[in-house]
């Protein structure tokens, strides 16, 4: 077989995968929205929805664009970042492939649909439909659901980062963040299987972003297959974090249904949302520690 039928031949496997899944990488429904929960719950993150970050995907050095966008002044490669969000069970929420290497964190994410969605107000806004909506925990100023990021990323209500370095750093912040650091190590643990699973993904190689975006897709929905079935790799890889800081996006000065998502948003509204969520998980470590 010629590489130009294999590539076709990839492709169509590819396709058939996605549309014989076409909700396996997804938030998927109420009840897995709340076993999830739950699990990150037990975890001491109530509400929690998933884990964010970014990886690289190294490339041969790219012959149609401009390289100095492709070659990440921090690990002096060529590579495309990705932004993954995972669960506690190492199973892909949702994913944006394709970036240049050089773009951070913060800048990923203003540019994705999970952005776009939390803009438009259809992103962890509670069903009133949902059997499960009294059963979880109602905390002030805490929303229904967030993702848990690192310090790369802005803080917004429904992305809670660490605090990391403060002019005044307490002992409750420095608790919290060796717990948010616990907890969103999966992400990081994900990373290493992937990569074990697809090793193509892992070395360097000559990218066509249209078509890898699909073949990534199709790996995506193979891995929660694989881990939904309980295969798992032997051995699970070392993954450096790739992310890096950025400056986070500007407030947008919106309205969804009277409500200002400024105020929504705002890099105030996540600090305040990261607070009440620091007095909610260390009362909760608490008390598990008295139990």
């Amino acid at each position: 077989m010629g590489k130009t039928s294999a590539l076709r031949a990839i492709a169509d496997v590819a396709d058939a995968i996605r549309a014989a899944y076409p909700k396996a990488v997804s938030f998927g429904g109420l009840e897995d929205c709340h076993r999830r929960m739950q699990q990150f719950e037990a975890l001491g993150f109530p509400n929690c929805w998933g884990c964010i970050d970014n990886t690289h995907v190294y490339v041969d050095k790219p012959r149609s664009r401009d390289v100095d966008d492709y070659c990440s002044g921090r690990h002096n490669r060529f590579s495309l970042v990705t932004q993954l969000v995972v669960d506690s069970e190492l199973k892909i929420l949702d994913f944006s492939y394709g970036f240049p290497g050089t773009v951070g964190d913060a800048r990923v994410l203003k540019h994705t649909s999970l952005y776009r969605r939390a803009l438009k107000g259809s992103l962890f806004f509670d069903d009133p439909e949902d059997p499960h909506r009294g059963e979880r925990p109602c905390i002030p100023c805490v929303p229904g659901g967030y993702l848990l990021g690192d310090g790369g990323y802005p803080s917004l209500p429904w992305l809670v980062i660490p605090y990391g370095r403060q002019p005044v750093v307490t002992r409750a912040m420095q608790r919290f963040d060796a717990l948010h650091k616990i907890v969103r190590s999966c992400v990081e643990r994900f990373f290493g299987v992937f990569k074990m699973r697809f090793h193509y993904f892992y070395r360097p190689h000559i990218a066509d972003i249209t078509r890898e975006r699909l073949e990534f897709h199709a790996c995506c929905i193979l891995h929660n297959l694989l881990q939904e079935w309980g295969d798992l790799p032997k051995e699970e890889g070392e993954f450096m974090d790739a992310s890096s800081p950025d400056s986070p996006p500007p407030d947008v000065d919106r309205h969804v249904d009277g409500c200002p998502l400024k105020s929504m948003f705002g890099r105030e509204r996540g600090q305040a949302v990261r607070d009440a969520l620091c007095t909610e998980v260390l009362r909760l470590w608490e008390a598990r520690l008295n139990h």
